[in-house]
């Protein structure tokens, strides 16, 4: 029998909690389940899973094969995991977005290496590896199909661990082109779907009520995505996920988003500032209609998380105090910022590397908090600072007051993210104070 751990690596942010309250608000990234499940059942293999995320268990390096997935802010350590694992004898696998747009670099550290996404190439994989013939690249080739997947391997989840919660996905991938985003590249702005009818046996087959889907853009494909909820109001979940502030101009899909039980959307807005949209590829949302729009979700009994950016060319040091009005104003259920960040493979970082402007190549800091490039407009401390003022200022004790009491619907919920937002805060000022 072969025993094959699969990891996924901790970053310096978004690890382990420190309290109950923290630790069951987050939820599991899904490849791992896959990929367990992808074992072909006729192979002699014994398959775990480590998510270091919540998990502060020790590494089980007497197993015959570590696979790890990574994104930029876990790379080194998964680099890490793999040197300590090759120490002992191990045979290394790694994946993921970061070793698919830098696999010379991780082949430094790994056997082998996955560019891509892994459905086709990894049970190829395993079979060469018990033949004692396995490559050094596997790269995804031809057309990915969503329609054969397996059933996740949740039974290998640590469910205590997570928020109670199912999170499953029912498409990959955006067709918009966004200049910062790595998701997009990553899947070569394809939008794969799978069966409605099977999305739907996935949430039969769990219990719990809520729902978080992790769909890069939910409705990127309307059609598809009014199939879907139709095919969910009999089933009374309550779910969120991830949309463009576009989606409020379809009644038809609104109505059925507050018909099947959507209580909550997470919406990149980015910026307040138009010309910075515009730079970034992004000139689809319109900031002269923010309030319109947001408005709409809000009358549909929809909380809003709306997503910022800082550090645009076009941004001022005013972009914060602006941002911050803008959403007292527009009564936002929740913010959430980001630092700019050039991941590789994307054109924002080729670009910025072109102009001299990458100014820190540790990859620990690609984690959306630090800055790592010199910004048009202010320097890079500033932007830091910028950034975590914004965040304070959000989540003081007097506008989450004021987000809890105004609250239309789900005040539990807006009271329980809010506090779980304070205590993001506070780590993201010691990350970038340490």
């Amino acid at each position: 029998m072969i025993r094959v751990l699969l990891i996924q690596p901790r970053d310096h942010i978004f690890n382990r909690g420190r309290g109950r309250f923290e630790t069951t608000g987050m939820y599991p990234a899904l490849t791992l389940p896959l990929l367990a499940a992808l074992v072909p059942e006729d192979l002699p293999i014994d398959v775990q899973i480590l998510d270091e995320g919540v998990d502060a268990s020790a590494i089980d390096f007497t197993v015959d094969l570590i696979g790890l997935t990574t994104y930029t802010a876990t790379a080194k350590r998964a680099y890490t995991i793999a040197q300590e694992a090759k120490a002992h004898g191990v045979y290394v696998a790694i994946g993921g977005y970061h070793a698919s747009q830098n696999p010379d670099e991780a082949l430094a550290y790994a056997d082998t290496v996955f560019i891509g996404q892994a459905e086709c190439t990894w049970p190829g994989f395993l079979r060469d590896f018990l033949q004692h013939s396995p490559r050094r690249i596997y790269r995804e080739a031809g057309d990915l199909d969503l329609s054969n997947l397996p059933p996740l391997r949740r039974d290998l989840l640590q469910q205590r661990l997570y928020f109670r919660g199912v999170a499953l996905q029912a498409s990959r991938g955006c067709p918009n082109a966004c200049e910062f985003c790595a998701i997009s590249h990553h899947y070569g702005h394809r939008l794969l779907q799978r069966p409605v009818s099977q999305v739907i046996d996935e949430i039969n087959g769990c219990s719990p009520r809520t729902l978080v889907f992790l769909d890069p853009n939910f409705h990127a494909d309307p059609e598809y995505a009014r199939e879907l909820m139709s095919a969910m109001i009999p089933l009374k979940k309550r779910w969120v996920c991830p949309t463009t502030l576009s989606v409020a101009d379809d009644t038809t899909t609104m109505r059925l988003m507050r018909e099947s039980g959507c209580f909550g959307v997470l919406i990149g807005l980015e910026s307040v500032c138009p010309t910075s949209l515009q730079r970034a590829n992004k000139a689809f949302n319109h900031v002269t209609r923010y309030y319109e729009l947001l408005q709409r979700f809000h009358d549909n009994g929809i909380a809003v998380l709306g997503c910022f950016v800082f550090g645009f060319d076009d941004d001022t040091p005013a972009i914060f105090s602006d941002t911050l009005d803008f959403i007292d104003q527009a009564n936002m259920d929740l913010a959430r910022y980001a630092v700019l960040t050039p991941f590789p493979g994307t054109p924002l970082f080729s670009r910025l590397a072109k102009e001299g402007r990458i100014t820190d190549r540790n990859w620990d800091h690609y984690n959306c908090v630090n800055a790592v490039f010199q910004p048009r407009q202010m320097s890079s401390r500033a932007l830091e600072e910028g950034f975590l003022w914004a965040w304070q200022k959000t989540y003081s004790w007097k506008r989450m007051a004021k987000r809890v009491i105004t609250a239309h619907e789900h005040r539990i919920f807006t009271l329980a993210a809010n506090l779980g937002f304070f205590g993001l805060g506070k780590r993201l000022r010691h990350v970038l104070h340490q």
